[in-house]
């Protein structure tokens, strides 16, 4: 890949690496091939240690890559406190040792990951049984849930495909509109995407 790409350096987000679902492995770009060279692997002790507005994480790169990363963090880095950074640095040494779950010996990641995906099933069921024609689509990994809503428009109240105007009545609050139409469509063609959350937002 890196011959015939030589100019391309990759920032990859894996925050999620350790949280994978249904037997799937995560595989790290950096070591397919020879991406390793062109790689900043990018981790979260907050995803990690389910305290993500701790904001404490880490990354992995070729020195040459590492270093411009060190003179970036220190100029745009201002709210993290060491003791904190100290605190992940302790707890990432236990992370992975066996026996954090005292009754099926897992370790902490483990434990984690299985409760991440017997949450992500309970969620899956429970969104399958809400009356909307949307298919589900179960992540592999992570901390979300998609859903195909191509076939909800349907059942969306026209207003909400067709204006921006739409509070739920004339003396509802007013609501500052962000008004946005899909590059090349008319003005007046309200996004799925958009339609759908607003009259969620709204209705629902």
């Amino acid at each position: 890949m890196l011959d015939e790409f030589p100019w391309i350096t990759v920032i990859s987000d894996e925050v999620y690496d350790y949280l994978t679902f249904d037997s799937h492995k995560h595989v790290h770009f950096a070591t397919i091939k020879n991406n390793w060279q062109r790689t900043v692997s990018i981790f979260s002790g907050g995803k990690l240690f389910s305290c993500t507005g701790w904001k404490v994480g880490w990354a992995i790169a070729p020195q040459e890559l590492i270093n411009l990363g060190g003179i970036i963090n220190n100029t745009v880095t201002y709210s993290q406190n060491t003791p904190a950074q100290v605190a992940f640095a302790h707890g990432l040494n236990d992370a992975s040792s066996p026996d954090y779950n005292e009754h099926t010996g897992d370790s902490y990641t483990e434990d984690t990951r299985k409760y991440f995906q017997s949450t992500r099933d309970y969620m899956v069921n429970e969104l399958a049984k809400v009356d909307l024609p949307w298919t589900l689509i179960p992540s592999e990994g992570g901390y979300f849930i998609l859903a195909d809503i191509s076939k909800c428009k349907s059942v969306i109240p026209s207003k909400y495909l067709t204006t921006h105007d739409y509070e739920a009545s004339d003396d509802a609050h007013p609501v500052n509109k962000y008004e946005l139409y899909l590059p090349g469509e008319p003005q007046g063609r309200i996004p799925l995407d958009q339609a759908f959350c607003r009259w969620m937002a709204v209705e629902k």
